[in-house]
């Protein structure tokens, strides 16, 4: 008897493909966006905890396990992962990876380092993740700008809800 779940809609844009050279701006969020990366102090930046460690350290390789990818700006924030990846052109004849099987590979890599840290088998990352095509330089300075602010950000929504909390 098959349950009549609903169909995942992709966001993936048809007919593009994601391995050719480009810039790729990514969110992966972690499963039940459990905040196991860390916190955001009261000056706006980050405090790793053990497992966001392991991320970074991860993010940190990544460019060394895909010699055509330029690892640009980034944040890990408490529960989810800002980044954005620049593919460069692949040489003739050389075996092509895609956006998504470099998104799966940190995702496989910083579950399998962090499983005795967490005490789990589970996935670390919520399934599927984000993406957004950049299409031009003003694109790219945008999302840039996203991610630098985005811990700031972030303080002033957890500000917004104690005061919501507080007058409720």
């Amino acid at each position: 008897m098959q349950q009549d779940l609903p169909q995942r809609r992709s966001v993936r844009l048809p007919g593009y493909d994601y391995g050719q050279a480009g810039w790729y701006f990514v969110t992966i969020v972690a499963k039940d966006r459990c905040p196991l990366f860390g916190q955001i102090g009261e000056d706006a930046t980050v405090g790793y905890s053990a497992i966001g460690e392991q991320v970074c350290r991860a993010w940190c390789e990544l460019t060394a396990a895909y010699p055509r990818l330029h690892a640009d700006a980034w944040i890990l924030m408490p529960n989810h992962l800002h980044c954005i990846l620049g593919f460069l052109p692949t040489p003739a004849g050389e075996l092509v990876k895609t956006l998504g099987q470099v998104v799966g590979a940190l995702k496989a890599t910083t579950t399998r380092l962090t499983r005795p840290l967490r005490g789990s088998t589970d996935s670390l990352w919520q399934r599927s993740y984000y993406e957004h095509v950049i299409r031009n330089a003003h694109e790219l300075a945008v999302y840039r700008e996203y991610i630098q602010n985005n811990p700031a950000r972030w303080l002033v929504r957890k500000h917004a809800g104690e005061a919501t909390a507080a007058a409720g």
